[in-house]
């Protein structure tokens, strides 16, 4: 007899979670003008699991390429930066159902889908923000083992049931019925596995279908903002210009406001001189008057 092992899918969670929050901070005066281009891979460093839920320590690397300021020269960075992360997924989340004693005894497989990381630079330009999300995938695995007898030994039977007339005909034939049967209820296994597998096969097709028009979105969406960072820069760029324009008009306003004070100041003086002056020639016309009508 032949032993046939297969391991299939007792139990799986598939949800999304947020795998990555960090910041990073440029100093010296580094100026991040923008991202070029990144890449990032996911592993597992480590899972621990009990009876309520998988432990489970990322490992994040992310590989970018940045255009920076540093100083008045425009230079290009490749850095590399490693994270570690922890996830916790729990026993109620899975599908279907599963004991206590398969959830902490059963093998499993990890794997990571749909890893989005988003990145972003703030007003400052000094500060580079992470996001970044994904579907985690675990697959609780049990193992079946079928024997199966070999074609040749099911001949040696017919042969045995031909040739020999003193044999009980019956038991010979009870043993074939038996391996039929067997390989009848392995091919209706075979079966159903490959209706499992023909709909996991249209589940990823339509994954890789909601992946690319996703990937197409976020492509639109970049080159909508790479528009937006133009459009904003060279709005900036006028807005500078105008309050540049308004300090000058400004410096000679007050130049202007400073002339009107000293002329207002020297017309002042004036009038008091004049009314000064009118005083003295009223005063000396009195006294000229009242010594004319005195004569």
């Amino acid at each position: 007899m032949n032993i046939v092992q297969s391991k299939i899918i007792k139990s799986r969670y598939n949800k999304s979670h947020l795998i990555l929050d960090k910041k990073i901070t440029f100093e010296g005066g580094v100026k991040i003008k923008k991202l070029i281009s990144h890449y990032e891979t996911v592993k597992v460093k480590s899972v621990k699991r009990n009876t309520k839920y998988f432990d489970i320590e990322l490992f994040i690397e992310c590989i970018l390429t940045l255009e920076v300021l540093n100083g008045n020269i425009l230079e290009k960075y490749s850095l590399t930066y490693n994270f570690e992360n922890n996830v916790k997924v729990f026993k109620e989340y899975f599908e279907p159902r599963v004991s206590f004693l398969d959830f902490i005894e059963l093998d499993y497989v990890i794997k990571f889908k749909k890893v989005n990381l988003k990145y972003d630079i703030n007003l400052d330009y000094d500060t580079l923000s992470i996001l970044g999300e994904c579907f985690i995938i675990i697959n609780l695995l049990v193992e079946r083992c079928l024997m199966l007898k070999e074609i040749d030994e099911m001949q040696a039977y017919l042969q045995v049931a031909a040739g020999l007339d003193d044999m009980d005909i019956k038991d010979v034939i009870g043993n074939l019925d038996n391996i039929v049967k067997t390989l009848s209820n392995r091919l209706n296994e075979i079966e159903e596995e490959n209706k499992f597998l023909k709909r996991e096969i249209e589940r990823h097709r339509a994954e890789i279908g909601v992946l690319n028009s996703e990937l197409q979105n976020e492509k639109i969406k970049n080159m909508n903002l790479s528009l937006e960072c133009t459009r904003l820069t060279e709005r900036i760029k006028d807005l500078e210009e105008k309050l540049d324009k308004e300090r000058k008009k400004c410096s000679l306003l007050e130049i202007e406001n400073a002339r009107a004070l000293d002329e207002i100041k020297r017309l002042k003086k004036e009038r008091t001189e004049i009314t000064s002056e009118l005083q003295r020639e009223k005063t000396g016309i009195g006294k000229k008057i009242v010594e004319f009508l005195k004569k």
